[in-house]
């Protein structure tokens, strides 16, 4: 097999560095590798949680790549040195990445850290991508993504713009955030039973969000 036709089953993942974005995008990785090589993108605190998928850093097929991310809206004139900073380090890593491996396609699941890489391989290098919203509340950073994207994939009817006023409705991130009821009805809620250790749902509710491919393969 010739290395151009190798470049052309390559998956770029992006993921932010928050379990509700990491364990979606290994639940697809898990599936997609066995046809496709994977670099899964991500920061500091997502290769964290890499680190702990033992029988995945070894595979031949997946890489990581990790990039230096800050929020673009934090206040204060350090946060803005630092957010250029992180900007311009990793646009030169991720412009040699794109120009290495050519990636076919790339799936971004929320957070900061998607926003570059999937607008750097989107306007230089042709690259479509996806989207995988998780959340009944779309975050900032699919939001500014989603005009642009080939497709949206979401786990629900419809999402939940960001201006819409859910103050009355209580939850905390100790408690799981799977969403019960249509949310323009009075009865909508979050489930609020205790999370499964590492992940925003309870035990029920992550049998439903995470698929446990690794035991399947």
């Amino acid at each position: 097999m010739s290395i151009k036709s190798k470049q052309h089953n390559i998956i770029t993942l992006i993921a932010g560095g928050t379990g509700g974005h990491i364990y979606p995008a290994l639940a697809i990785l898990y599936e997609i590798k066995k046809t496709n090589k994977v670099i899964f993108i991500t920061d500091e605190r997502g290769y964290n949680y890499i680190l702990n998928e033992k029988d995945l850093l070894n595979q031949k097929n997946f890489e990581v790549i990790i990039i230096d991310v800050i929020s673009p809206f934090k206040k204060g004139l350090i946060n803005k040195f630092k957010f250029l900073y992180f900007f311009i380090s990793s646009f030169i890593k991720l412009m040699h990445f794109y120009f290495k491996y050519k990636p076919k396609t790339q799936i971004g699941f929320g957070g900061y850290t998607t926003l570059l890489p999937c607008l750097i391989g989107k306007m230089f290098f042709k690259v479509e991508y996806f989207i995988h919203e998780q959340n009944a509340i779309m975050g900032r950073a699919n939001k500014i993504l989603e005009p642009f994207a080939s497709k949206t994939f979401i786990p629900f009817d419809k999402i939940i713009p960001l201006k819409i006023k859910l103050r009355e409705v209580q939850w905390s991130r100790t408690k799981c955030c799977w969403p019960e009821g249509d949310p323009k009805q009075n009865d909508f809620k979050f489930c609020g039973q205790e999370i499964f250790p590492g992940r925003p749902y309870c035990d029920k509710h992550s049998l439903l969000a995470y698929t446990n491919t690794r035991e399947n393969s």
